[in-house]
């Protein structure tokens, strides 16, 4: 991947890094927050820019997907933990896209699948194949765009777009072992029914509360089990398990609306 294919190369995240650490420094000034989280909205508006325009269609001016995007901007931005390691760009886009498409949805918009989103699927399919069994673990974003040549966002997109095609095999979110949020949610609670793969995740996980966000991330996004999570978080493993029951209770719950 050339830094004419990424807008999002290393040194830019690496500055949103830091306005992040400013951010959630101790001790910060109300002005300075606000002037700190604006720096950070502004940097990443050309991302918000980006999937509005792959998405735009017949219905919907690309103006009005970018300010619609740009609320799922700021989302991701006064949601975001910077302390779970995790990239920026990865947590946001797949909020912004999800506000665009609700938009869409909405408004009674239909989108045709980007040409580029198309021509990935095979290539994304296959990285993640191959790089699955080099790594041990599912490949991350920034992995998956280096192995195939691509941008993240490109990326993003066609995971958005191949899971919203009945029996696609790629998935939203993705775990260390390998596996899908979804699947490891079936496999967890053996009575609940696939989840159509049109319906947003992250929406669900948004509306948990911060104890129960923390316990379905530790468990399907940094692979832990219910023993380890118990000691990170202090708690028994009892409390774990019923944590997560509730979690998981409450996600296909609001899945099913």
């Amino acid at each position: 991947m050339t830094q004419n294919q990424s807008r999002w190369s290393s040194k830019k995240a690496e500055e949103v890094g830091r306005l992040f650490d400013r951010l959630s420094a101790p001790g910060i000034g109300v002005e300075e927050y606000r002037a700190v989280r604006e720096e950070i909205i502004e940097a990443n508006l050309p991302l918000v820019g980006y999937l509005a325009q792959r998405l735009a269609g017949r219905k919907g001016s690309l103006e009005d997907l970018v300010q619609v995007g740009s609320v799922g901007l700021i989302k991701a931005v006064d949601r975001f933990e910077p302390q779970r390691g995790y990239e920026f760009v990865a947590y946001a886009a797949p909020m912004i896209l999800g506000e665009i498409k609700r938009y869409l949805r909405d408004s009674g918009s239909l989108v045709r699948a980007p040409r580029r989103a198309q021509e990935l699927q095979g290539a994304v399919i296959e990285a993640r194949e191959r790089l699955s069994q080099e790594l041990g673990r599912a490949p991350t974003i920034s992995e998956l765009a280096q192995r195939i040549g691509a941008s993240p966002e490109d990326v993003v997109e066609t995971i958005e777009v191949g899971r919203s095609r009945e029996g696609h095999p790629l998935e939203p979110l993705m775990d260390p072992a390998g596996g899908s949020l979804q699947q490891l949610i079936a496999a967890e609670e053996r009575g609940y029914v696939n989840v159509e793969a049109r319906v947003d995740l992250s929406d669900a996980i948004a509306e948990l509360s911060e104890s129960e966000r923390q316990v379905v991330t530790l468990r399907f996004t940094d692979g832990k089990t219910q023993a380890e999570i118990a000691r990170v978080l202090g708690v028994s493993q009892m409390q774990v398990s019923r944590l997560l029951r509730r979690s998981l209770t409450k996600m296909r719950l609001l899945l099913d609306e």
